[in-house]
Formats: structure tokens, C-alpha cells, sequence
């Protein structure tokens, strides 16, 4: 019995041994390639990605020109993937990583409630818009007053919000992980987001600007401003996703 303990004693022992040699290894060499692109504090900022989120990044620095081999790839992956980075961050020139993840949230955070706050006068205009669109086919009879004012406004307010929140958003994935593509679907909605808002806020602004009984622009301006609806829900929906991925 004591012979059977003793060799369970060995094991522990060995495997504890390996798997410390592992996180050397791979704290090695986040030193000595990763640390080349990147600097210190922005790895220390990412302790709380999943592990699935580290294999796709390490996969995106490896077509980038990290340069690792098979078993550095898998080295480098589990070392980040403990999510206390030991031995790099814990002595990261007196970088305090309670305020870096403190700050990242309140980013992270912060940006999809301000986006959710755009559809308010987005929707108001997507609105007045509509019901001023179907009188104009004939499909709806009024002699209410469109709130041509109103609508300019909202929209304005609305749209430029999304661009706000759209170069925001950029900035952001580009100081926390050095590239926008990491966000994927969310990333390539919000690609063909951003000239649909300068359409619809170009023609919006030049009706308002130049005002006439007009037909084609319009309908333009209202059926792209309805796709950008759509495509708002969409970004809404996968930033959620994409934030339960670097979270849980």
C-alpha cells in the first residue's frame, strides 16, 4: 500500500514537473516572438479570453509571420490560456491588471450600450420616414404634417452615432488585439455598415438641404436606411456574442 502511494507521490510529481516545464516553455516564448509585435501590457490586458479565443488568435499571429512551430503553437496557446499569464504579468513593470481589466470592460461594455442608444432617434426616424414614404405611394391617406425637423434631427443624431460607435469599436479592437478581423461577422456587418450611413445621411442631408418633390431619392434613402436597420440588429447581436466569447 505504501508502495502504490509512494509511486501516485512520483507521479504528481513528474506531471506537476512537465506541466511547469510546458508554462517556462511557453512563457519563453510569448517573450521572444509575441513580445516582438506586441508590447507587454496589451498580452496582460487579454487574461480573460477563452481558450478557443487564444487558438484563434495565436492561429491569426501565426499568418501574420509569428513563426512557431506545431508544438510552440500548442505551448504558447496553453500558457496563455491559463488566464494569469504566471511569470509575465505578474511582474509587468508595475502595471496594475485590475485597472487594465477594469478599463477594458468599461470599453467593452460601454460601446454596445451606446450603440443600443442609437436606435432610439434612429428608429424615430425610420418611423416618420415610413409614414411619410407610404403617403407618398398612395398606400396611406393624411393631412398630418410630416416632421420633416424632427426627422433630419433623429436621423442626423442617429446615424452619426453608429459611425461614432463604428470608429470606436475599430479603435478599440485595434489597441486591445492589434486588428480589427478578430470580431468576424460582427467586423464584416459593420464593413458594409459604414458607407450605407454615409449614403443614407448624404442623401438625408442633401433633401433636407435642397427641398423639392422628388421620387427616386426618397425611396433610395428610406430602403437603405431600413437595410441599416437591419444590419444594426445584426451588429447588436453578434457584439453580444463576440463579448460571451472573451468573458465566459
Amino acid at each position: 500500500m505504501k508502495q502504490v502511494f509512494l509511486v501516485c507521490i512520483l507521479l504528481l510529481a513528474v506531471m506537476a514537473g512537465v506541466t511547469r516545464a510546458e508554462s517556462n516553455a511557453g512563457g519563453d516564448l510569448v517573450r521572444s516572438k509575441c513580445s516582438t509585435c506586441h508590447a507587454l501590457d496589451r498580452i496582460c490586458a487579454q487574461q480573460t479570453f477563452s481558450k478557443n479565443l487564444w487558438v484563434e488568435t495565436v492561429q491569426r499571429m501565426q499568418e501574420h509571420g509569428a513563426g512557431l512551430s506545431d508544438g510552440q503553437e500548442r505551448a504558447v496557446i496553453e500558457y496563455l490560456a491559463t488566464g494569469e499569464t504566471p511569470g509575465l504579468c505578474s511582474n509587468a513593470g508595475g502595471l496594475d491588471i485590475f485597472d487594465v481589466h477594469f478599463s477594458r470592460r468599461v470599453f467593452l461594455f460601454g460601446h454596445p450600450v451606446f450603440m443600443c442608444l442609437a436606435f432610439v432617434p434612429v428608429l424615430f426616424a425610420l418611423l416618420t420616414g415610413a409614414r411619410r414614404l407610404r403617403r407618398f405611394l398612395g398606400q396611406k391617406k393624411g393631412s398630418s404634417v410630416f416632421a420633416w425637423k424632427k426627422h433630419v434631427l433623429a436621423g442626423t443624431g442617429g446615424l452619426g452615432m453608429w459611425f461614432l460607435g463604428s470608429l470606436g469599436g475599430a479603435a478599440m479592437t485595434m489597441i486591445f488585439w492589434g486588428g480589427t478581423g478578430i470580431t468576424g461577422l460582427h467586423y464584416q456587418v459593420a464593413r458594409i455598415m459604414v458607407p450605407m450611413l454615409f449614403l443614407g445621411g448624404g442623401l438625408g442631408l442633401y433633401m433636407d438641404r435642397f427641398k423639392k418633390k422628388r421620387t427616386v431619392l426618397p425611396v433610395v434613402h428610406g430602403i437603405n436606411n431600413i437595410i441599416l436597420t437591419i444590419l444594426g440588429g445584426i451588429q447588436l447581436v453578434t457584439g453580444i456574442v463576440f463579448l460571451g466569447r472573451i468573458m465566459w
